[in-house]
């Protein structure tokens, strides 16, 4: 133990006593790997005599197997020859042979040649395959055939599927009268795979191959050809009538181990485990002094760690009061019931008190009666989320209402469970955007009124001329003279130009500001401008409008801003959408209104920077808006687009909007 203990270490950095238990180790993984060598070798020479075992056994059962199939046609035509009635006719052969198809599995089609090789008559197997097959060599092999006067097979060939096929030529003699050729086609892969059987082919992958190409191969569900043994393999050459073919046999990979595994894994894993072992202990026995020794210094480390540790604590304290007091947002530590428990000094700035007013008081104290109930529900939030929002409204000192932005997150403090609630004072922020918002919707005001001046103006003064204009026209026409038919033409022109110059003007005057919204109502002037939209782009647009203007009283703002949302919309949907079809809904009860605008075309990208509908959606947004009503866009790429906005009609909602409209 003593000179394991005080063992030189051979290398810094490793552990003293290593070399011995190393050594041992290593001798015994080369005993255990050497035998398990042997025993692999032993095992891989059994299966090289199992596969040659198996493949001569298989190459005899397929060289009898196919020797039956030809003897079977070989009695077939010797009985069709021989017929004593001689009854030679087609309907004889497609009875025979039909039932031939029918119970012999493998047989493609057979047909009967006639002697001066011409067309003669086939049977195709069509309840199983009857695919074509191009016969490159037939007028040869039936010339080898009538030569030997014995049956020839042909070598593979391949149908339209690209299966394997063989077929056998007979001679049909009656005496010495040469009647033609019986020939009889093998489906290769149905009359082997019914040669061998299914369990034998899970095991091995088949080969067989002809002197001209391949025959069969095995296409078990199991087959991996990336799971076949590389080094194991039989290959046997034997005679099929005139052919000569060759099966080679492989067996898969999985077999290799699951023969057996267990009694060849019983040497490594033994040894293994003994080498692990006897190596451990030696190691234990001769790291134990320098345990202790090791134990010493990890505890002189310690002390020197928890005195680094306790310094830098104090530093990284020192600067949080640094940061905690020098920020100019107010902040609040907080326990988990809302009890303050530290503040900073912007906190009592902010609030009119002095810190130690602030601590160890309900923050409820600093926040307006009104908004107490959103409090509960932010701290909920930093329960589940670890962290929350709000925008709330805090009470100073002297009771005036401070408008601020909370941020919340849970943290460590003193080692216990801690709320942090950062406070930002919003007022001014607040003030600049309602003065904002005011200004647009004054802006969009006066956009209106301009709008309805101007509409006023083009209809009354140059309507008014196009209309003076139209009649001296007129009592020009009746008194022209009519003898010159290009003169005519031309006034009838300039006439056109004028009444169509009219139209365009009273068009410019219902976008500009539709008479019929103030005369007749919203349900008028919408109905004609999905008619006027319709003219213009041929599109289907299906309208529907649940709207009793008697019943539901609409604010003239309201109406105003539905109609141009609409007008927006459609305007978006005939320049961007390449639409076919509009959906438009708009349905009024006694608490709001909804308008739906739904279109099949490409759709857009919402937060894309050269989107060219930004303008014309905020302006829909702030027309929302002055009248406090919600518009919401869903778009998708390639499926459509639907604007839907929502107007309350509460009598709340309308002395707001009232004011906000003025």
């Amino acid at each position: 133990m003593k000179l394991f203990a005080f063992q030189k270490p051979i290398s810094k950095g490793l552990p003293r006593g290593w070399l011995v238990p190393f050594v041992i180790f290593i001798f015994l993984c080369s005993i255990t790997m050497f035998i398990w060598y042997r025993q692999t070798e032993h095992r891989n020479t059994m299966l090289q005599r199992h596969t040659d075992d198996v493949a001569m056994q298989a190459s005899r059962r397929l060289q009898v197997f196919i020797q039956s199939h030809l003897r079977v046609a070989a009695i077939f035509a010797r009985r069709w020859a021989t017929h004593e009635n001689r009854d030679f006719s087609k309907k004889r052969f497609d009875e025979f042979i039909s039932v031939i198809l029918s119970e012999l599995p493998g047989y493609h089609s057979v047909a009967i040649v006639p002697a001066d090789l011409g067309p003669g008559w086939k049977v195709d197997n069509k309840g199983r395959f009857s695919d074509k097959v191009i016969y490159p060599d037939r007028q040869e092999i039936l010339k080898n055939a009538l030569t030997k006067k014995d049956l020839v097979l042909s070598p593979p060939l391949k149908t339209e599927k690209n299966e394997v096929i063989f077929y056998a030529v007979l001679p049909l003699t009656r005496d010495d009268e040469f009647l033609g050729f019986l020939m009889v086609d093998f489906q290769a892969s149905t009359l082997i795979n019914d040669c061998f059987q299914s369990r034998i082919q899970s095991e091995f992958h088949f080969m067989i191959h002809d002197e001209t190409g391949l025959v069969f191969h095995s296409s078990s569900d199991e087959g991996d050809l990336s799971k076949l043994e590389e080094t194991i393999f039989s290959i046997i050459d034997f005679p099929v009538q005139n052919r000569h073919w060759r099966l080679v046999m492989t067996p898969y990979r999985r077999n290799t181990t699951a023969s057996g595994w267990i009694e060849t894994a019983t040497y490594p894993v033994f040894g293994l485990l003994l080498s692990i072992g006897l190596s451990c202990l030696v190691y234990l026995l001769s790291n134990r002094m320098e345990m202790y020794r090791r134990a010493r210094d990890r505890a002189l480390l310690e002390i020197e760690e928890r005195k680094k540790a306790a310094r830098a604590l104090k530093v990284s304290e020192q600067r949080y009061r640094n940061v905690f007091d020098s920020s100019t947002d107010a902040l609040l530590v907080l326990e988990p019931d809302g009890t303050v428990v530290e503040a900073n000094p912007a906190a009592g700035r902010m609030h009119g008190f002095r810190t130690d007013e602030i601590v160890n008081r309900p923050v409820q104290n600093l926040i307006a009666p009104e908004n107490r109930r959103q409090y509960q529900e932010f701290r909920k939030q930093m329960e589940l989320g670890g962290s929350a929002r709000l925008d709330s409204r805090n009470l100073h000192k002297d009771g005036n209402v401070i408008d601020v932005e909370v941020r919340g997150t849970r943290l460590k403090h003193d080692s216990m469970e801690r709320h942090l609630a950062i406070i930002t004072d919003v007022t001014e922020k607040r003030r600049a955007m309602e003065r904002h918002a005011m200004l647009s919707r004054k802006v969009l005001m006066a956009q209106e009124e301009e709008r309805s001046r101007l509409s006023r103006e083009l209809h009354d003064e140059l309507g008014q001329l196009l209309t003076a204009l139209r009649l001296e026209m007129g009592w020009i026409e009746k008194h022209m003279s009519r003898e010159s038919s290009k003169e005519m033409q031309a006034f009838i022109n300039t006439t056109q130009l004028v009444e169509k110059s009219t139209d365009e003007l009273r068009r410019i005057c219902r976008g500009l500001r539709p008479p019929l919204l103030d005369d007749l109502g919203l349900e008028p002037a919408i109905r004609l401008l999905v008619e006027e939209f319709q003219e213009r782009t041929d599109m289907a647009v299906n309208l529907d409008i649940a709207l009793d203007e008697s019943a539901v009283d609409i604010p003239p703002e309201i109406s105003l801003c539905t109609y141009r949302i609409l007008q927006e919309s459609l305007t978006n949907v005939r320049r961007h959408s390449k639409a076919g079809a509009v959906d438009i809904s708009i349905v009024a009860s006694e608490k709001e209104l909804k308008l739906t605008v739904y279109d099949d075309g490409t759709g857009f990208d919402m937060d894309s920077a050269g989107n060219p509908h930004g303008c014309g959606i905020e302006g829909m947004q702030e027309r929302a808006n002055l009248v406090s009503g919600n518009l919401a866009i869903r778009t998708v790429r390639k499926q459509g687009t639907r604007v839907i906005l929502t107007v309350p009609l509460k009598s709340e909602g309308k002395n707001d909007q009232n004011t906000a409209g003025g």
